[in-house]
């Protein structure tokens, strides 16, 4: 309603009001309503309704009722629930309906039930731009109780109404899910036989169209449901020939096409799209022209998924046609701004690198043609552009790359909705830019994602390169990130937590006092499925996994981790074994120690037979890769106990215990756990135990998702839980590794290195002879030296000598 047209009912209603006739005024207010609704002018409404509840109280007569009620009703529209942006808010619709229901609960007529239930279906409309399923099927209950109380055509269609909008919402959000929306057709159907005529029957295509898209869509094709379900459409036009059924018969004959395009049976959709033109042509309805972009968009796509490329350019010719003519209608920009796109991934797939360039260009006259605040039209350019970034990264050809990166970071300081498609182009450029070290780079596009993404799917991917650069400068996590944990439930059994991580991703996870440990899927950052994200992405949530019981271990006193996962554990007993004497190391450890050197009887110099104190039964020492291991226990920061030694072999990563032993008493405790090491004696037995300790810390820090301390920086096998994150991830350093090269962390002794520390250790006066015993162990000659008689070491050897 146009100012124009309200200024005369403003003196209308004016001149009845002054001569005292409510119930002429009550009518020409409603008028005004239906006028305002009409022109979806809302602001007046509510003023509106407020006089007519004026002349209510003035003149509390049948008449004035009817035009309460009517006003009412109309301050509720919605374009017939389909497809209307509206400034009305569901919670506007909401207080009229339910001001409705208070007059049809004074008075239960006909009339009041009649329009409190167009009302509703107007609020069920409203629901489902919020996608509020659960208040949308409670209305779809009132309106079935009021059908069932009044049996009139009008409150049928009405729910009628409801029923196809939540169908359409359905088949929105529960893409797997046909049998709610099948249940709705079902439900429309029988109103329709109830009440047969154009008025249901219009309803009842409309629950079919949704019926029919949900078969294609759900990967469940069945061509002959689609098709019967278009014949039954048309049939249905064919006998009223509305828009409405002109609408829903170019709706529910999509499936159909779309069926016959991916069997490639193009001359058959050329035929069908021949019909939507035709009824493009006979009716005067804005939504036809949309639904035709529509088809055409989708004919690109099945020629670019037959990888027919002449037939590619003809489809894209006469989609270029129908925008010139519709470019301003809704949609229609953005199907053609679609079709663009998939053309430009298929040349670029096609290494057709010019063809993609020139679709790029019309893409980007486009965007610049259509204010990004009214159309979606810079989001498919963007990500043509990821794409072109992805293709020309492929080639070599990174200036290009990043001249399109660059081009999608200008779309996102337009306030573009871009984030994915960011998200796609820096994943492409990150190896590439790893791999030439150069990490300013890396780190400044990463932070240019950061700024920009929402979803929690692109906020993952940018942790991944992050963490990616963070490790490639010897660097876990950030340095200055930090775990935020809230307990949110709490029972008997298990405690749920919100972790915040470092990148300020948010993790429910659920504990139990079992010792299990999950995160809550569709909750927080966490996407429904999880294998939506990268198994790199899913090991950065196992760490949070592992912080949040560590957390509720350490600080609420839930008692989830045993001490060897446990990094002050492992700390205390590594601080433990640094400070014993020699002879205590030897008192303690010598079955343990004797164990290692055992296997050196036969196949080193200059060491004395040692017997195997236990022999690992079962076990190809030649070709399994065998673990010695023994608890160790403190008490009071001292060594309590040492445990009897326990065997395990390592089989793809898996360890099996086939000898057990029993943790000795004490306050905590750690298991050394060592593949055969060349240590003879207690000196190298300690050395290598204490480093084992400190990457057991190491990955116990980085297990939790925390920066291990200095003290743990140092490189060489840890737990073994852990090895296989080092080896599977190539962005991930070996930290297992001592000979690793690992900014920030100090070598570990390899195993090599042991036996030039026991020559060293053993101090000879005849340096040329320490020379022929290193050049025995390098193979050189062909018998072992004879050692010299020696009264007493009197000088260390050096290399240098």
């Amino acid at each position: 309603m146009t100012e124009d047209t309200h200024d005369p009912i403003e003196r209308e209603i004016a001149t009845l009001d002054t001569a005292e006739h409510p119930v002429a005024s009550a009518e020409a207010i409603v008028e005004a309503l239906v006028a305002s609704a009409d022109a979806d002018t809302y602001p007046p409404q509510e003023a509106w309704i407020g006089r007519l509840e004026e002349c209510y109280e003035v003149q509390r007569t049948p008449l004035v009722r009817s035009a309460l009620i009517r006003g009412l009703a109309a301050a509720t529209t919605v374009d017939n629930c389909l497809n209307r942006k509206t400034e009305l808010t569901a919670e506007d619709v909401e207080r009229y309906r339910n001001r409705l229901e208070e007059l049809y609960d004074d008075n239960a007529d006909s009339e009041a039930a009649e329009w409190l239930a167009f009302a509703t279906s107007q609020l069920v409309a409203s629901y489902a731009t919020d996608s509020r399923l659960e208040d949308i099927s409670l209305e779809i209950q009132r309106l079935t109780r009021l059908h069932e109380s009044h049996r009139q055509e009008a409150i049928a269609a009405s729910l009628a109404d409801a029923l196809v909008t939540e169908a359409g919402l359905h088949f929105t959000l529960d893409q797997g899910r046909t049998s709610k929306i099948d249940a709705n057709y079902q439900f429309v159907e029988s109103l329709a036989r109830e009440y047969p005529g154009e008025r249901l029957d219009e309803r009842l295509a409309g629950a079919l169209s949704y019926s029919a898209r949900a078969s294609y869509e759900r990967e469940h094709l069945n061509y002959a449901l689609t098709e019967r379900t278009a014949s039954r459409i048309e049939g249905l036009y064919q006998r009223y020939r509305s828009d409405e059924l002109a609408y829903w018969l170019a709706h529910g004959t999509h499936p159909k096409v779309w069926a016959l395009g991916s069997q490639e049976k193009f001359q058959a959709t050329e035929a069908e799209i021949e019909r939507i033109e035709q009824l493009v042509d006979t009716h005067d309805d804005e939504r036809l022209p949309r639904l035709l972009g529509w088809y055409y968009r989708n004919e690109v796509y099945n020629r670019v998924g037959a990888e027919r490329s002449v037939e590619v350019e003809q489809t894209l010719d006469r989609l270029t046609t129908f925008y010139e003519s519709y470019a301003e209608w809704e949609s229609v920009p953005e199907y053609y701004a679609d079709a663009l796109r998939s053309a430009v991934k298929f040349y670029f797939e096609q290494e057709n690198f010019e063809a993609a360039e020139q679709k790029l260009e019309l893409i980007t006259t486009l965007t610049d043609t259509h204010d990004p605040t009214e159309t979606a039209v810079s989001s498919r350019y963007a990500r043509a552009l990821a794409r072109g970034v992805e293709a020309n990264v492929e080639r070599g050809e990174i200036d290009t790359a990043m001249a399109y990166y660059d081009r999608i970071r200008e779309l996102v300081d337009d306030d573009n909705d871009v984030g994915s498609p960011l998200t796609e182009a820096t994943k492409a450029l990150a190896d590439r830019i790893l791999a030439a070290e150069n990490l300013d780079e890396l780190e400044r596009i990463v932070t240019d994602l950061w700024s920009v993404v929402e979803a929690s799917t692109d906020r993952f991917v940018a942790a991944e390169l992050q963490t990616r650069a963070n490790l490639t400068r010897g660097h876990w996590w950030p340095d200055d990130g930090e775990f935020q944990v809230t307990i949110e439930e709490e029972t008997a059994s298990t405690v749920t937590v919100s972790v915040s991580d470092q990148y300020e991703l948010e993790h429910v996870i659920t504990v139990g006092t079992d010792g299990s440990v999950s995160t809550n899927t569709g909750e927080g950052d966490i996407p429904e499925t999880i294998g939506d994200l990268s198994p790199f992405q899913q090991q950065l949530a196992q760490f949070v996994r592992g912080y949040a019981a560590y957390w509720l271990d350490r600080e609420h006193d839930v008692d989830v981790l045993s001490p060897e996962s446990k990094p002050e554990s492992i700390e205390a007993v590594s601080k433990a074994i640094a400070e014993l004497s020699t002879e205590e190391v030897d008192e303690l450890f010598g079955e343990y120690l004797a164990q290692h050197a055992s296997h050196w009887n036969d196949t080193a110099p200059f060491v004395d037979e040692v017997k195997r104190p236990v022999d690992p039964v079962g076990i190809d020492l030649e070709n399994e890769v065998v673990l010695y291991e023994v608890w160790v226990s403190i008490e009071d920061g001292t060594v309590a106990g040492v445990s009897d030694i326990q065997i395990a072999v390592l089989d793809d990563d898996e360890r099996t215990v086939l000898r057990e032993a029993s943790v000795p008493d004490g306050e905590t405790y750690a298991l050394v756990s060592l593949p055969v090491r060349f240590v003879v004696t207690p000196e190298l037995l300690q050395l290598v135990m204490g480093e084992h300790l400190r990457c057991q810390c190491r990955d116990r820090y980085v297990a939790l998702g925390m920066e291990p301390p200095v003290e743990s920086r140092i490189l060489g096998p840890g737990q073994q839980s852990l090895t296989s994150l080092y080896t599977e991830y190539d962005s991930v350093p070996d930290f297992h590794n001592p000979e690793a090269n690992v900014a920030g962390y100090e070598p570990g002794t390899a195993p090599e290195m042991l036996v030039a520390k026991h020559i060293q250790n053993v101090l000879y006066e005849d340096v040329a002879w320490a020379r022929d015993v290193l050049d025995h162990l390098e193979g050189t000659p062909t018998t072992a030296p004879i050692p010299p008689t020696i009264t007493a070491p009197t000088n260390t050897w050096r290399g240098d000598q």
